[in-house]
């Protein structure tokens, strides 16, 4: 009797995928509200109070190194668009020991930008709603009433990001738009009211301080972290439609769009200050009351009977630190996929949801990370595995990655069915060994 046998193929298991939904607007304000965020009401002043007239060269010296930085972010990004760049690159370029603590870094500072920019929109939202803040040792703290208004906001922001990536960039780009008009607005508005040129010369000269002031402000001013957030358009790469354009596009573009801002901004504000004002020097320039809470733009459109642009101010103060905080909640999980991705936290932080995720056919990710990484900036291939192994204990973190990167294929190759590999081997050096090279990227890393 003859035995029939036969064999069940298993059916290929979907795959969810990272969705590319952010066109190029919306990859350019992921950078712009980051850049623009609550820090203008105050950068203009606290530059002056520095550097003086001069703060202006400040602006620009600042605006031009960080630049050089965006520079080599843009080219990186259009090269391996991968979701949570900032943590990613480092493990491509050093290996497992520097990666893991600039992955964790970048995690640290978005994850605590957030409640930060919370808190910040509270205080300024205080000034309307009472009871969300209090004073204790001379400093703003939140009351209980506060810390609930916080808990709703960070879960009303991670609600978005949980919608997907395109009713984030959606959401982002009204509060950008809104971002951007305001100051230019108040520019513009200043200008024509209230512009007084002998301020450029008043106080001790265009510079009081000297070289010294324009290099401090830079520094200590609030310049450098001003320029901060272009990154984030980096942070969205493996989510951007043709990434290899838009990724450099939004990136030097929301940085020369930032750097033009910040140096209008400190042309008006100088401007429109009150020559009295500077009767003691530029380091005695304080405004009180309102001005001391919502910025000197807010004082000064008060004090020049602008009752409207200061009511617009006040918004723009609640308005901004919370689009700044809406982005960093979506940035602050991109860089938790990214460390799963480089194995420095469990498998559970690049899970993706059905809702945020398209289903596509399966295909071996087991040499995921060799794909994105194992091309030089040069286009050449180079391999993980054919390297010596090392002799130093700096090296070793990079030798488990390595194996780990380039292993056998898991069961959904092992079930007969075809699949496109991403890696294929290519004979080393040595005729004992052999080396894994990539032959493409996938888009969901």
């Amino acid at each position: 009797m003859g035995v029939i046998q036969s064999r069940v193929v298993a059916a290929p298991v979907a795959e969810r995928k990272l969705r590319r939904d952010v066109g190029l607007v919306g990859l350019l304000f992921a950078s712009v509200g980051s850049i623009i965020g609550s820090g203008w009401l105050f950068g203009a002043l606290n530059a002056s109070l520095v550097a003086g007239p001069a703060a202006l060269l400040s602006w620009i010296i600042g605006g031009a190194a960080v630049i050089l930085l965006a520079l080599i972010h843009a080219e990186l990004g259009g090269m391996y668009p991968v979701a949570g760049g900032s943590a990613r690159f480092p493990h491509y370029a050093f290996g497992s020991m520097i990666g893991f603590a600039a992955g964790w870094f970048a995690f640290l500072g978005a994850v605590t930008t957030a409640p930060i920019e919370v808190e910040a929109a509270l205080q300024y939202a205080s000034n309307y709603v009472k009871g969300l803040t209090a004073v204790v040792g001379g400093l703003p703290v939140l009351t209980a009433l506060g810390y609930a208004v916080a808990a709703v906001l960070m879960l009303l922001f991670s609600a978005i990001n949980i919608m997907g990536v395109k009713w984030l960039s959606e959401t982002n780009k009204v509060a950008v738009w809104w971002k951007i008009a305001i100051p230019l607005l108040t520019i513009v508005v200043l200008l024509l009211t209230s512009f007084h040129p002998g301020n450029f010369t008043a106080g001790g000269g265009f510079m009081p301080f000297g070289w010294k002031g324009v290099f401090q402000a830079i520094a200590t001013g609030g310049v450098i972290f001003a320029y901060l957030g272009f990154e984030q358009a980096i942070q969205l790469g493996a989510e951007s439609q043709n990434p290899k354009r838009n990724i450099p596009i939004a990136v030097i573009g929301s940085m020369i769009l930032g750097v033009i801002l910040y140096i209008a901004l400190e042309i008006a504000f100088t401007a429109a200050l009150n020559p009295a004002s500077l009767a003691k020097g530029w380091s005695s320039v304080a405004f009180k009351g309102t001005g001391e809470i919502f910025g000197p733009f807010a004082a000064l459109s008060v004090a020049l009977g602008l009752g409207w642009l200061a009511f617009l101010l006040y918004t723009d103060a609640i308005i901004s630190p919370g689009g700044t905080g809406l982005l960093y909640v979506g940035t602050s999980s991109r860089l938790t996929f990214a460390l799963a991705r480089n194995r420095y936290i469990p498998d559970l932080g690049a899970q993706l949801s059905a809702r945020g995720a398209r289903s596509t056919r399966s295909r071996s990710r087991s040499c995921a990370a060799c794909s994105s990484s194992c091309r030089s900036p040069a286009g050449n291939s180079w391999s993980a595995s054919s390297r010596r192994r090392p002799s130093s204990p700096m090296r070793w973190p990079r030798w488990p990655w390595a194996r780990c990167a380039c292993r056998t294929p898991r069961a959904s190759d092992r079930s007969g069915s075809p699949v496109a590999r991403s890696w294929r081997r290519w004979a080393s050096s040595s005729p004992t060994r052999s080396s894994c090279s990539p032959v493409g990227r996938s888009s969901g890393s």
